[in-house]
């Protein structure tokens, strides 16, 4: 497990060290506030992804009148 360079004996003993500083209850309701925030911030890239998806199949804005320099 090498995420974001991080092996498993270290976030072990990261995560002891919280276990210390914040007990066992607190260090719950840290993580399930971070739960949280990680959740909410992929749901609304989702909806960013899915936006732009939408925007780009729509030309010009979602106009049908064609390109701008038709007007002239």
């Amino acid at each position: 497990m090498d995420m974001l360079n991080v092996g498993g004996g270290e976030l072990l003993l990261v995560l002891l060290i919280g276990l210390l500083f914040f007990g066992p209850e607190e260090l719950l309701k840290i993580a399930q506030t971070v739960g949280g925030y990680l959740r909410q911030s992929k749901t609304l890239w989702h909806e960013l992804l899915q936006t732009l998806e939408t925007d780009d199949e729509k030309p010009w804005g979602g106009t049908d009148a064609g390109s701008p320099n038709d007007a002239a």
